[in-house]
C-alpha cells in the first residue's frame, strides 16, 4: 500500500488539503522493489506520509539476520533523505508520540518518515504455521513486554484507570466485537452482478 498511499496523499498536496497518509508493512515487506519505489517517491516529492514497518523479527520463517544487513530499518531513511528513526514497539506511549511528530513534520512540508517499531508476532504467520522456528526463551522474552499488558499496568500505576475501568472496558469491547460479526455473518450475499462493478474491458 506505500505506493497506493503516497498516490493518495500527492493528490490531495495537489487539491490543495493539508492531509497525512500513514500505512503499515512488516519487515519482511520492506524487503519488496515496492517499498523501495514508494519511500523514494515520496522522498523526492516530500509528501506528508507516515511509514511504520513493524519488525516483528521473522518475516514467515525467515529471522532479521537473513532479511536485512542494516542494523536498523529505519537507517534506509538516509538513503532516501527523509526522517527514519527506531524505537520501542510495545510501549503505547512512545509509539503514538513518535507518530504525532511525525505527522506534525508532515504537515510543515517535511516529507515523509520511516518509524521502524520493534516488537514480536506472538503467533505463527498464518493458522496453518506452528511457529516452532522461533526460539522459546524468545517468545517467553517478548511475552512480558507485551503492549496491552504494559499499557495496562502503566495506567494502572498513574491512577488513570482502575481494574474494575478496564473490566468494563473489556465487556464492552467484546461485545461490540461479537453484535458487528453477528450483523456481518447474518448479512445476505451480494448478487452476482456486483462482482462486475467498476471491472474495464479494453
Amino acid at each position: 500500500m506505500i505506493p497506493v498511499a503516497a498516490g493518495f496523499v500527492l493528490a490531495s498536496k495537489m487539491w490543495g488539503e493539508n492531509v497525512v497518509s500513514m500505512t503499515y508493512i512488516g519487515d519482511g515487506g520492506s524487503q519488496t522493489g515496492e517499498f523501495h519505489e514508494g519511500m523514494n517517491f515520496a522522498s523526492v516529492q516530500k509528501l506528508p506520509f507516515i511509514l511504520i514497518i513493524e519488525n516483528n523479527q521473522y518475516a514467515y520463517s525467515s529471522p532479521n539476520s537473513v532479511e536485512f544487513a542494516c542494523k536498523h530499518l529505519s537507517d534506509r531513511a538516509l538513503g532516501y533523505g527523509c526522517h527514519g528513526e527506531t524505537i520501542d514497539g510495545t510501549d503505547v506511549e512512545i509509539v503514538y508520540d513518535a507518530c504525532w511528530k511525525a505527522a506534525e513534520r508532515a504537515r510543515r512540508g517535511e516529507g515523509p518518515s520511516i518509524i521502524e517499531t520493534v516488537t514480536m508476532r506472538m503467533r505463527g504467520h498464518a493458522e496453518h504455521d506452528d511457529f516452532s522456528y522461533v526460539p522459546r526463551e524468545e517468545l517467553e522474552y517478548w511475552q512480558k513486554r507485551d503492549p496491552i499488558d504494559r499499557y495496562q499496568n502503566f495506567l494502572l500505576e498513574k491512577k488513570i484507570l482502575t481494574m474494575d475501568d478496564i473490566t468494563v472496558m473489556r465487556t464492552t469491547l467484546i461485545e461490540e466485537i461479537r453484535t458487528a460479526i453477528d450483523y456481518a455473518v447474518e448479512l445476505p450475499f451480494p448478487p452476482a452482478e456486483e462482482g462486475l462493478k467498476g471491472v474495464f474491458v479494453d
